[in-house]
Formats: structure tokens, C-alpha cells, sequence
């Protein structure tokens, strides 16, 4: 009894520690040894020595049994695929704007500089774009010559209009209460600087009555259509004059009166996630509209990403790249259970082996 068991147990150990080295031996060693000269042999192991065949083997099987253009469309088209990238764009998008809401943090985070930095880069770049590209091209121009003929034609019927709406907002404005009391005010001004008669006439002189006696003269005035013409002549006029102006010298005129600095701070101020939540249902119209339109035109699109992407080139040089003993640990992780199992299995097998070899010689015996 005590040779059979004896038996069985030399034929477990043996088993199990013959397919462990078997499995031991698939990874290491490493290195290729040599004892006195001559190569030991199978080392390095079998996946060391394999790795690049290993790498060309795996870019072959994603690129044509895993990342295919049949499976890409087939996912493309299942029901529920527009809904979840949707939801998916929006709650990225909200996230990354609710930590980062301004167009300087955002930018920061993704360039790894500082807010300050980029205002500084950003004033400088606006500033000499301006002076040494937009400024020269405009000095060449009038701005006639920059404006198409339908916009010119439409702000001159514009300006003649405006006429009309300046005399009409000038009558309401003078029979409101603050035209009322700015005409008092002015008219008491005006005696009180014209000298010793000036100030004698306050006294006597009512400034609400005379304004009374003033204001339909001076509406009579207004409605008049010589005072029309005459303000229709002078707005034309400046409109015309400033057509013919050099467009260089109207936008310096702009520049000097805008503070680049302030506009660089503004833009790198913008609030992005505000903007995002006052037109996230647009957002969601338009994510709507592009990823069904993405959809529809899948077939056109997915080969030629795929082939500028190369998909097998980068899985073959990410494999390629691996260290040893990280794709032993990636391999190891895979296939952990399945390898214990074969050790476990030549334990058995090893110690089946050993009984019959033992009852074998106990019946030959």
C-alpha cells in the first residue's frame, strides 16, 4: 500500500513540475545562453524569441477579423448606437466644460501652460497678425472696394431712412419730460451766461412757458421737409466720404480705440460652459444631424479611416515595442486560469501514470 501511494504521489510531482517547466519555458529565459560556446537549447524562450512573428500575428488578426469594416458598419447600425454616442459626446463635453469653463483654462489644460501665459502669447500674436499682415492689406483698399455692391446699395437706402427715424425720435424726445426739462435747463443757462441782462431776464422771464411757446417751432421745424433733405444730403454725404476713405486708416482708427489687450483678456475669458448650456438643445440637434449623416455614409468613410490609421501597423509596433516582461505579465493575465489548469492536469495525469505503473508491478509481483 505504502509503494502505491508513494507511486502515485512521484507520478503527481512529476507530472506537475514537467508542464510547469513546459509553461515556465514558453517565457523565459529572455536571453539566448551559451555553454562553452554552444547554444543552449530553446533560449530564449519561446515568446521571446517569437515576439515580432507574435506582433505581426496579432496586427494581422485585429485588422481583418476584429476591427473590420463589416463590424464597424454592423455597430454602427445597431438601434440603440446614435443614442449612445449622443449621451456619451454630452456628458464628456459638459464634464470637461463644467472643470474647465473658460477658453484660457481649457486651452491650459490642454497645452500644459498657464492662463497668464497664453493671454500674454495670444496679445502678442493678435497684435503683430494685426500690424504685419491686416493693416498693410488694408491700407491698399477703400473700404468701397471692400464692401460688395448689394451691401453699399443697402446701407445707402438705410441712411436715407435713418434721416426720417432721427427727426421722429427728435420729436418724441423733445415732447417727453427730459427734452422738456433739458430745453428749461438750457435756456437758463444761456441768460445766466450772458452777462448782467442775462441774469435780470431770469428773473423775469418763465423758462416752462417759454419752452411751451418754443417747442412747436421747433417741431415745426423738424417736420419740415427742407430740414429732411438737408439731413438726408449730410448723412449721405459722410456715408460717401467714408466709402472713399483708405480702409487702413478707419481700422486704426478702430485699433486705437480698442485696447488689444482687453480683447486678448475677453476671448481668453469667454465662458465656454455658459455658452454650452444656453445652446445645448442646439448642440443636441446638430449631434443629432452629424452622427446620422455619419451613419448613412459609413461605407464611404471606414475603409479609407481604417487605411489612414493602419490599424495592423500600430498594434504591430505597440506589441513590437513591449518589454519582455510586460508581455509576459499582459500574456500571463490572459490566460492565468487556463495555464494553472495544465499544471493541475499534469499533476493528474502524472498520478494516474504512477498508479498503474504500481498496480501494474503489484500484479506482476
Amino acid at each position: 500500500m505504502t509503494a502505491l501511494i508513494v507511486s502515485v504521489t512521484v507520478g503527481a510531482l512529476i507530472g506537475w513540475g514537467t508542464n510547469l517547466i513546459a509553461i515556465l519555458m514558453l517565457f523565459r529565459p529572455w536571453q539566448e545562453h551559451r555553454l562553452f560556446g554552444v547554444k543552449v537549447p530553446l533560449t530564449p524562450g519561446l515568446i521571446p524569441k517569437r515576439q515580432p512573428e507574435i506582433a505581426q500575428k496579432l496586427g494581422e488578426i485585429v485588422e481583418e477579423h476584429l476591427l473590420t469594416e463589416e463590424g464597424i458598419i454592423a455597430s454602427l447600425n445597431r438601434p440603440e448606437w446614435l443614442e449612445e454616442m449622443r449621451s456619451r459626446i454630452l456628458e464628456q463635453t459638459e464634464a470637461v466644460l463644467a472643470d474647465e469653463r473658460t477658453i484660457g483654462h481649457l486651452l491650459a489644460k490642454l497645452t500644459g501652460r498657464t492662463v497668464e501665459e497664453l493671454f500674454q502669447d495670444f496679445e502678442k500674436w493678435a497684435r503683430t497678425a494685426y500690424e504685419t499682415t491686416v493693416l498693410p492689406q488694408l491700407c491698399r483698399k477703400k473700404l468701397e472696394d471692400l464692401l460688395p455692391s448689394s451691401l453699399r446699395a443697402s446701407i445707402t437706402m438705410r441712411v436715407d431712412k435713418l434721416a426720417g427715424l432721427l427727426l421722429e425720435k427728435t420729436q418724441d424726445w423733445i415732447d417727453s419730460p427730459d427734452g422738456r426739462r433739458f430745453l428749461a435747463d438750457t435756456i437758463q443757462q444761456r441768460l445766466l451766461d450772458g452777462g448782467m441782462l442775462g441774469k435780470m431776464a431770469v428773473m423775469f422771464v418763465k423758462e416752462d412757458k417759454l419752452v411751451e411757446e418754443l417747442i412747436p417751432q421747433v417741431k415745426k421745424m423738424l417736420e419740415s421737409p427742407a430740414t429732411f433733405r438737408f439731413l438726408q444730403e449730410k448723412l449721405q454725404s459722410e456715408w460717401q466720404f467714408l466709402l472713399e476713405r483708405n480702409v487702413g486708416d478707419v481700422a486704426s482708427g478702430f485699433a486705437e480705440a480698442a485696447d488689444v489687450g482687453q480683447l486678448a483678456q475677453k476671448l481668453i475669458d469667454f465662458d465656454l460652459y455658459e455658452l454650452f448650456l444656453k445652446n445645448r438643445s442646439r448642440m443636441v440637434e446638430f449631434l443629432e444631424d452629424f452622427l446620422m449623416r455619419m451613419k448613412r455614409s459609413a461605407a464611404a468613410w471606414v475603409t479609407p479611416v481604417l487605411r489612414v490609421f493602419g490599424i495592423r501597423r500600430i498594434v504591430e509596433e505597440q506589441v513590437a515595442s513591449f518589454s519582455l516582461l510586460k508581455l509576459e505579465k499582459l500574456i500571463i493575465g490572459v490566460v492565468k486560469k487556463e495555464l494553472q489548469m495544465i499544471t493541475w492536469l499534469g499533476a493528474l495525469l502524472g498520478g494516474l501514470i504512477g498508479l498503474i505503473q504500481a498496480l501494474l508491478i503489484m500484479g506482476w509481483q
